[in-house]
Order: structure tokens, then sequence, then C-alpha cells
């Protein structure tokens, strides 16, 4: 089960949010000056205005089917562009809402071949690989290590991010790096639940839980969080977790509530002490 609310706050999570504005600022100023006249810049940038607007058509395309369409061709009919980054992103983030891991991590790598540096992609495969991955793999340890990586090199870069100097910013600029740094410890925390190292896994979700964004809390992270804490023998703490996960909407799986029968199953339990 995917901890992302959305594909779209994945990607817009932190550090795509500055991308994102340097590629409009960018392709707005290719698109207003000619090829013979582009000005210098180190920002990806569109060199004709065809170019600009085929980028243009696929970033602004809500619909997931219509944007892969619209990525590819751009790749397609522009293969050397600066601005290609951003149709490995666009289908990324459309494959993420589709559920389609195999491209989500397809695009996520060509992405990082582009910018091994790029944060929403490290934190999108972050998260992304444990949750695909299962004991019986015979690849699992490399998944998790992957995993691992990427987090750790997302919260890294995380750090290394200017701070905005408008005060008037500054509490957003906080509260969605933190919900960055959230995710990415969420990640770790996950890999730590599988490898069975349980109070690494409850010290990372619980600083997850504490990072994220207060406006959008996650109940699949509390659930998490719940049975990390449950499998670490803590299981008052583990309670509060389930209770935390139910009164947030829970986790819908088959037909069920997973927060609300666990919550239930260890209350019982509880209760015969």
């Amino acid at each position: 089960m995917t901890r992302t609310r959305n594909a779209a706050v994945m990607l817009l999570a932190i550090g795509s949010l500055s991308l994102l504005a340097n590629a409009m600022q960018a392709a707005q100023q290719a698109g207003q000056t000619s090829a013979q006249t582009q000005p210098a810049s180190k920002q990806p940038m569109a060199k004709t205005r065809p170019e600009y607007d085929a980028w243009q058509k696929f970033w602004s395309e809500s619909d997931a089917d219509k944007k892969i369409k619209y990525a590819e061709e751009f790749v397609k009919n522009f293969p050397q562009s600066e601005l290609k980054i951003y149709a490995f992103q666009a289908e990324m983030q459309s494959y993420q809402v589709k559920n389609d891991f195999a491209h989500v991590r397809q695009f996520g790598e060509q992405i990082l071949d582009i910018d091994p540096n790029d944060i929403p992609t490290l934190i999108t495969l972050a998260t992304a690989l444990p949750e695909r991955t299962q004991d019986t793999d015979l690849d699992k340890d490399q998944k998790r290590a992957a995993a691992e990586g990427y987090a750790k090199r997302a919260l890294e870069q995380i750090d290394k991010l200017p701070k905005p100097t408008d005060a008037a910013q500054t509490a957003q600029w906080d509260e969605r790096v933190n919900d960055a740094r959230s995710q990415a410890h969420y990640a770790l925390g996950l890999v730590a639940l599988q490898r069975k190292s349980y109070p690494q896994a409850v010290d990372e979700i619980t600083l997850a839980a504490r990072l994220q964004s207060p406006s959008q809390p996650d109940p699949i992270l509390y659930w998490r969080l719940g049975l990390a804490n449950e499998l670490n023998n803590k299981r008052d703490e583990a309670l509060k977790a389930y209770e935390k996960s139910v009164s947030l909407g829970g986790v819908k799986m088959g037909g069920k509530d997973q927060a609300v029968e666990d919550r239930d199953r260890l209350k019982k339990l509880l209760d015969k002490k």
C-alpha cells in the first residue's frame, strides 16, 4: 500500500516547485525569443516556439494517458531538448497515477540519469521500491538497498536547498521541506520494517509523522507506525497509532479497513491482560 497521497503531491513536494518554476521561466523566455537570438541561460529552455508549445502541451495536460502521449511525442520530436527531463517527470507522474510501478521506476531512473539529485524523483523511488518488494523476491536486498540510498540522497539534497529570503514565504517553504523529509524518513522506516529492524522502523516512521504536513496527515503512515510499534512490543503506542489512522480515515484494503481491524484486534489482546 503506497503512502503517497497522490502523484501530484509527490512531484510538488519540494524541489519540484523550483524545478517547474525554472522550466516555465526558461521556456517562456524561449517562446518569446527567436532561435537566432536565444539568450544565454544555465536553466533548461526551449530553443524554438514549436518546442515550447510542445512542452506546454504535455505539462499542462491533466489526463494521465494524454500526458504520457504528449510527453512521448515531445521526446520523439525534440530528442536533444534541454526540457526532456520534464517530459520524463510528466511520464513518471502519470504512471504513478496509473499505479504502474515498472514505468514509474523506468522514467524515474531516466530522470536521475540527467539529474542524479532530483529530489522528487529520489523520494518517489525511495517510497515506491519497498512498497513493491516482497520477502520472496530474489533481489529484495538490492531493492531495499536502492530505496535506502535514494532516501538518504534525498535528505542530503533537501539540506542543501537555499531557503527563501522573503519572510512571507518561509512558513510555506518550511512545511513543504519538512513534508519532503517526512517522506524520505518514511521510506527509511519502511525499509527497516521489512528488514525486521523494528526499533529503527519506529524511530524513522515516528520522525516522518512529526515532519509531515499538518494540513495533510496520512492515515497509512500512522497505520504503519502502529505495525512497527506492535512488532517492537510497544502495544500501547501501537494502539494509539492505529486509532490515529482510523481517525484520519483508515486504510481501505480489499473492501475492509485494515486500520480498524488492527485496532480492534490489538484492543481485544490488551483487554485480556
